[in-house]
């Protein structure tokens, strides 16, 4: 049975306010009223009287105590989801005002995947800034489920994500396309090998890609196959980080290569995994938006920019 809404007041209920939305938010954040109090500037009985007449006004009961500690309800946790949409908005009306008011362009609104803002974002946007020298660009670093929901509620312009891609509510471009690789010292015996299967892995200590990822998977699916069980030291989703932990002598690294520049981190190598498992880069929008020119101008320049990463990458591969 689901449960009803807990009324604090039999009044009809009315909008909550702005005001309120930041203070509740606040407590939420920080953990009690003392110290949102702290962070607003404002006194600790004033923000518990706010929260009481933000309940009155609602009609909802938005905390509950428990010992000394103060417990959102459902009904706050749920409202709690839109807060941070509305702060979200808020935040790109005050860039976009700001941006109208310096004499620049609407912000290009991007969420990606931490490593893809080196790899692929930064050289794209280079070169939009050489024709469109003043228009500026919000980018938010995200897993790559955060960028799919921020893409779906339209926060978000663009997104860049790497790996399997099927999602009926976003289009995706295809940017660049890869493979699973191995990631080692250059001294390790089995650099001199020109591929990498589970077999050669079999007493190695590996860092691997995260749990849930598709890619991983699949790794585990080949190791299975070959009937060789994995020492995984390491589980992280991000193969830059990935990449610093096998630069610091924590093991091989199975992941995607989506990290590299030019040529992988330095005394490191990279050799091809085998059976082949393929990735691909995306940029990602809705499929509810027509891209505006300048969307469309820097998805073009995310496409050459993959491209030339592909080329380099598959350098890197070859004996």
């Amino acid at each position: 049975m689901s449960r009803l809404p807990t009324r604090v007041s039999t009044r009809m209920p009315t909008r909550i306010s702005l005001r309120e939305m930041e203070m509740i938010q606040s407590i939420l954040t920080y953990g009690s009223m003392a110290k949102a109090a702290l962070k607003l500037n404002i006194s600790q009985p004033a923000i518990s009287r706010m929260v009481k007449h933000a309940e009155e006004r609602t009609g909802l009961q938005l905390f509950e105590r428990r010992g000394s500690r103060l417990v959102p309800t459902s009904d706050l946790a749920t409202l709690s989801e839109e807060f941070q949409r509305v702060f979200t908005s808020m935040d790109r009306v005050q860039s976009l005002s700001m941006a109208l008011g310096a004499g620049l362009g609407r912000a290009v609104h991007v969420s990606t995947m931490s490593v893809l803002a080196t790899t692929l974002l930064t050289p794209a946007f280079l070169n939009l800034r050489q024709v469109h020298p003043r228009t500026p660009m919000a980018v938010k670093l995200n897993h790559r489920p955060g960028v799919e929901q921020e893409i779906i509620r339209e926060e978000s312009d663009l997104g860049l994500v790497h790996g399997v891609f099927h999602h009926d509510s976003l289009t995706a471009v295809s940017l660049c396309k890869a493979r699973v690789v191995c990631l080692m010292h250059r001294d390790h015996p089995l650099s001199a090998l020109n591929e990498i299967g589970p077999r050669d892995l079999e007493q190695e200590t590996l860092i691997s890609m995260g749990h849930h990822s598709p890619l991983s998977q699949e790794v585990i699916d080949a190791f299975d196959a070959a009937g060789v069980e994995r020492r995984i030291i390491i589980q992280i989703a991000d193969s830059g980080l990935a990449a610093h932990f096998c630069a610091n002598g924590l093991g091989l690294a199975l992941l995607d290569p989506f990290f590299i520049r030019t040529s992988p981190p330095n005394d490191l190598v990279i050799r091809p995994f085998v059976p082949e498992i393929e990735t691909q880069c995306f940029a990602i929008y809705s499929n509810r938006r027509v891209l505006p020119e300048l969307e469309a101008d820097l998805v073009s320049r995310l496409e050459a920019a993959g491209a030339e990463w592909q080329r380099n990458f598959e350098a890197l591969l070859k004996p």
